[in-house]
């Protein structure tokens, strides 16, 4: 009996070791379920059409074993080690494969981090963020460091909703590239005023060895891109999780760029931050008093200065100003050199932002009620605008696809179903002055008649900062509900303190087919760990909601 069980045990084992092993290869191979979205011939021995992870293993022993090993062991590194230690094949120095080592050599680095931009709206690819690795020594050869990103090959006149169709269609092919993060930190953060995240992990040299392995093997590879599951989320977690083991993953219908920050946390050692410009001059601003700004716009418009006292805040905001102008509008100012020339102490910029783990997960589900009507919101992907912003005083955002809404007391009623909503509202200020903006597409009661009906919107206004305190949004819309054209101006005010946000929504529809619509909101959230609490009164209705990500 003891015999049996021991046997039982040990064959248990086995297969656990072994179901372990298989799921390694695929790894290696980008396959799941012998599914692949590769579509390079060259990245397989078998044909795509024939494909199968037992069948390519078999074809590769073979293939290590033949006359042509060599090849194979220098073309793919990173399968030939995991072949050589479970199976019985040829011996090869990796040393004598000259392109991997000069590649190895390229890429030299102690050290490798995951870098996230926070969310852009001005382009579809970016509005939950973007996720890419850097390659570097230390912290302090950051912005020189390598960084590996996952990207779709589009065409320089594709428009927003080309990009969207193409992107959901797997119309683009898509690539794993390379470049130096000091080109990505003027990109995003100069030109686009994101915030950079740094997380590095505490992987050994021996873990960059064969992530590099299987970096190199992927030159070779073209994937399909498809905007919510083959993307630079998917595929970056694809890559470290050749070296390290994810965190278990929650169901989710797509591959977000937070989501891999998330996975690979308990490997984070060390973390560092990439303020805007803009951020840090809302900053050191915030203090000025009438006079300053006025001198401040003079000089920054090119008025000669000379014998002016000024705080080390005022060189160094003139310093930022300067050099936002110059990257960002391509303008030289007519004292960029005096500006640039100033003598100044370095400040300490205490950033008080939300940082992207903390944020209410973009996919989530929401229970509450209504007056007395049970709630239930789905949102399949999105933040919503009276959620807390990681960078609520520089910009608000709501990015939300395919989110559904329901109500039940005796019967079910769909409340709204929104295909896509965007809003985008960055501050102005006395020194620069964005536009805000919103596009709406889908189903909701917003209405006199409280009747579902089509609606299509786009928008347009200004956000202020008022007294460093709250901030105010006025938009000014226009729309067609059921081919009715209607005009929509809105007024919102909101605040957020650490993990509360609170505010208020009006508007009102102005339409010459059918009655004008009021609507009001005041809303008041609360983050309790990762879950947040919603109460709203809106159109004479109360209603409480608690948020679960997942």
């Amino acid at each position: 009996m003891k015999k049996k069980i021991l046997i039982i045990f040990y064959l248990l084992i086995y297969q656990s070791t072994s179901l372990a092993e298989d799921n390694y290869w695929e790894k290696l191979l980008h396959l799941k379920n012998n599914t692949t979205h590769i579509i390079s011939e060259n990245f397989y021995i078998s044909e795509l059409s024939d494909l199968t992870a037992k069948k390519e293993l078999s074809l590769s022993i073979n293939y290590i074993n033949s006359d042509k090993g060599r090849n194979f062991v220098c073309n793919f590194p990173a399968r030939y080690e995991y072949i050589r230690k479970n199976y019985s094949v040829k011996n090869y120095s990796l040393e004598d494969c000259n392109n991997l080592n000069k590649f190895l050599l390229d890429y030299k680095k102690d050290k490798i981090s995951i870098a996230f931009a926070s969310e852009y709206t001005n382009n579809p690819s970016s509005v939950f963020g973007h996720t890419m690795l850097v390659l570097h020594n230390n912290n302090k050869d950051l912005e020189v460091g390598d960084v590996i990103h996952f990207f779709a090959h589009t065409e320089e006149e594709d428009k927003f909703l080309k990009y969207i169709v193409s992107g959901l269609s797997g119309n683009y092919d898509s690539y794993y590239g390379s470049d130096k993060f000091f080109k990505k930190l003027y990109k995003y953060n100069t030109l686009q005023q994101r915030y950079i995240y740094v997380y590095t992990l505490n992987f050994t040299k021996n873990d960059i060895k064969i992530f590099l392995y299987h970096l190199y093997e992927l030159r070779k590879a073209k994937f399909k891109y498809y905007f919510g599951t083959i993307n630079c989320a998917q595929k970056i977690s694809d890559l470290l999780s050749i070296v390290k083991t994810p965190k278990q993953k929650k169901y989710n219908f797509f591959s977000l760029p937070i989501d891999v920050i998330k996975s690979y946390e308990n490997y984070v050692e060390d973390k560092y931050t990439y303020l805007p410009l803009l951020y840090e001059l809302k900053i050191l601003t915030k203090d000025f008093t009438r006079k300053e700004k006025a001198i401040f716009n003079k000089i920054v418009d090119g008025d000669k200065f000379k014998n002016i006292k000024m705080s080390n805040k005022f060189k160094l905001a003139l310093i930022n100003k300067t050099i936002f102008d110059f990257r960002f509008f391509r303008k030289v100012n007519k004292n960029y050199n005096k500006i640039m020339e100033l003598d100044y102490d370095d400040i300490l910029f205490n950033d008080k932002t939300l940082n992207p783990t903390e944020k209410i997960y973009p996919k989530n589900v929401t229970f509450g009620f209504k007056d007395n009507n049970l709630v239930l919101n789905y949102n399949t992907v999105g933040k919503y605008i009276n959620d807390l912003s990681s960078d609520f005083i520089i910009q608000d955002t709501e990015v939300k696809a395919f989110n559904i809404a329901i109500t039940s007391n005796n019967n079910l009623k769909i409340e709204n179903f929104d295909f896509i909503s965007i809003k985008s509202f960055p501050t102005i200020n006395f020194y620069y002055k964005p536009s805000s903006w919103v596009l709406y597409s889908g189903f909701n009661r917003n209405n006199y008649d409280k009747q579902l009906r089509f609606n299509n919107e786009i928008g347009k206004g200004k956000t202020f900062y008022n007294f460093n305190i709250f901030k105010s949004t006025f938009l000014l819309s226009a729309g067609n509900e059921d081919n009715k054209i209607y005009l929509k101006p809105k007024i919102i005010l909101s605040m957020q303190h650490k993990n509360t946000k609170y505010g208020i929504d009006y508007y009102k529809k102005y339409s010459k087919d059918t009655k004008d619509y009021i609507s009001y909101e005041y809303y008041f959230g609360l983050l309790i760990e990762d879950k947040y609490l919603l109460t709203k009164f809106s159109d004479n209705e109360f209603s409480i909601n608690l948020r679960f990500s997942f």
